[in-house]
């Protein structure tokens, strides 16, 4: 990392024509390679041939994110669940509150703007499931509006040229974890799309400087980011911090003060609405701040150490999983098995990164460090991926730049008359340039060629077979006022209309052993009259046949709290009567 940081561009090379280029390359980001390629092919923003290759891009993208989209897989990650939920309570009127739990609080865990423009679907049509595909179509929106300024705003602002640019959209567009929210019901691609809109206005309102428009502009952006996912607050801290290190902060008091009014009334209206109810859960539903406490708590209670230790390990844990590992993961478009190469892919990214900085600190640079200093200091034992998948598009960015000047370093090198060793280390650069390619275009194309392969054209909105029994007899057998307990309880009370509050308990205990057993204590805060297990619950979850099992045979050992009185045809789903003391 640190020979890759101190590489500078001048040192690539000394050429006299290139010195011109170079001084721009300095004030706006580009090298001088890619200033030459800029000038080969001839790309600008505003091109015909350009746009006409990114319509092509976009078109195709759209065609492929129809051709994976299943909404079988509604509700097997909860928050598409809340997020309808909250959506429908909205549309009738309800109030922004999460209807399917039995105590019904107010949605205070995650801002409402997502879920209100769910509920304008909601209002349209409010024929559940049907609905569901309206609204996946939001993500998908979403996610081509993200492509298309994610290229604007690299080629516009000089962060890639043209080509480099459409080569990260593509990548960023067939990305296994950008199908998923592009394709779901999630807010990650509204997000990831509004936060590049805000860094592209504001770094065209530094230019402008007196534009009120563009500034109004902006404020409305950061404050629909937040209102979709808190973790938008960064963006406001990053930019008053940029333009506060520039002297230039009078420039975006108006944006930042629309923006802080967002933050500010939100936290009011959450702070006005809590929910005075207690139980295993109800911090993970209504208060994550109160959760993160909680799981502070159950990591010390099992480590034996004090809270400062605590928080210490939480810290260098989430640095580990969400920089060190979960950045090069993301890129390369793999999952948490690939391990070989890691370190190569994180030294590159982070030699792009270092480079960049090192000619100008740019609006981008400071979010990037806000975003994951917030995530290393939030939940340990998370889908690290996920929360860094919003950055995905910058990630690539300096991924992509720096392995075409390192491709350029080892080709000059290579070619030229100089000592053994200086071209023997531009062999190794080259081998290494080679597998980060090949492991690039192997993961992307493999994941994408399975998934088009495994595609089907059946787009009906249905409840898995695992799930689709219990649910028909749940409606068949139960009263309305029964309480359901089961692992996606969004989904079973969108489907049946009974309440439901999820059987998993949402704490920071170490061993699932430990969380399983607080299912006595989930049926009785909760007065669940039915417990549904099926084997796709532990799905997402370590080991997920072993939890299963282990689940089953906890329940069957407490036959006086738990009788069953349904198993599917297959056996594999079971919904247990619970009778409470």
């Amino acid at each position: 990392m640190r020979n890759g940081a101190n590489g500078s561009p001048g040192s690539v090379t000394t050429k006299a024509s290139l010195s011109g280029a170079m001084k721009v390359n300095d004030q706006e980001g580009l090298s001088g390679d890619s200033l030459q390629d800029l000038s080969r092919d001839g790309a600008r923003p505003s091109s015909r041939r350009s746009l006409a290759i990114l319509a092509v891009i976009l078109l195709g993208t759209a065609a492929l994110y129809f051709l994976l989209y299943d909404p079988v897989r509604f509700g097997f990650l909860t928050d598409d669940g809340l997020y309808v939920t909250t959506a429908k309570a909205l549309a009738s009127g309800e109030g922004y509150r999460i209807i399917s739990l039995p105590y019904e609080p107010a949605a205070t865990t995650f801002p409402p703007f997502y879920p209100f423009l769910l509920s304008l679907i909601w209002r349209f049509n409010p024929n559940f499931p049907s609905n569901l595909n309206a609204m996946a179509f939001v993500s998908g929106i979403a996610t081509l509006i993200l492509l298309a300024m994610t290229w604007q705003y690299f080629v516009k602002q000089r962060y890639a040229t043209s080509w480099q640019a459409f080569l990260i959209v593509v990548l960023v567009a067939v990305n296994w974890r950008t199908v998923i929210y592009a394709t779901g019901i999630y807010s990650e691609m509204t997000y990831t799309a509004l936060s590049v809109i805000a860094l592209y206005l504001a770094e065209g309102l530094e230019k402008s400087r007196k534009s009120r428009i563009s500034g109004l502009l902006l404020g409305l952006v950061l404050g629909l980011a937040f209102l979709t996912r808190t973790a938008g607050v960064t963006l406001l801290v990053a930019i008053a911090a940029y333009f506060l290190i520039r002297k230039k902060i009078r420039s975006v008091l108006l944006p930042l003060a629309i923006g802080a009014l967002c933050v500010v009334g939100w936290f009011v209206w959450c702070y006005l609405n809590r929910t005075t109810f207690t139980g295993v859960n109800v911090a993970y539903y209504t208060n994550y701040l109160q959760h993160f406490r909680n799981v502070l708590l159950d990591i010390q209670a099992n480590t034996h150490e004090s809270m400062a230790m605590t928080v210490l390990g939480v810290l260098w844990g989430n640095f580990l999983m969400a920089v060190v590992v979960s950045v090069p993961v993301l890129c390369l478009g793999l999952d948490y098995n690939w391990v070989f190469y890691l370190g190569f892919v994180l030294m590159f990214i982070a030699s792009g990164f270092i480079r960049d900085v090192s000619r100008r600190w740019r609006p981008l640079h400071v979010y990037i460090i806000c975003y994951l200093g917030l995530h290393i200091a939030w939940l340990p034992f998370v889908s690290y991926d996920r929360y860094l998948s919003p950055i995905l598009p910058f990630v690539l960015l300096w991924f992509v730049r720096e392995l075409e000047t390192m491709a350029s370093l080892a080709r000059r090198t290579l070619g030229s008359e100089g000592r053994v060793i200086n071209r023997a280390s531009a062999a190794v650069i080259g081998l290494a340039v080679i597998a980060m390619a090949s492991a690039t275009i192997y993961s992307y194309g493999s994941t994408l060629y399975f998934s088009v392969a495994s595609a089907s054209f059946n787009k009906e909105v249905k409840p898995s077979t695992d799930d689709a029994e219990a649910i028909e007899w749940i409606k068949a057998n139960t009263d309305p006022s029964n309480v359901v307990v089961c692992a996606r309880d969004t989904m079973y009370y969108l489907y049946t209309g009974r309440h439901a509050t999820s059987s998993l308990a949402m704490t920071g205990t170490v061993y699932w052993e430990e969380k399983q057993k607080l299912i006595f204590d989930i049926v009785d805060q909760s007065n669940g009259k039915y417990l549904v297990l099926t084997p796709s619950d532990f799905e997402e979850h370590y080991r997920p046949d072993l939890q299963t099992q282990s689940f089953k045979d906890m329940i069957e050992e407490h036959r006086e709290r738990f009788v069953p009185v349904f198993t599917s045809k297959n056996g594999r789903s079971i919904i247990y009567r619970t009778d409470t003391y």
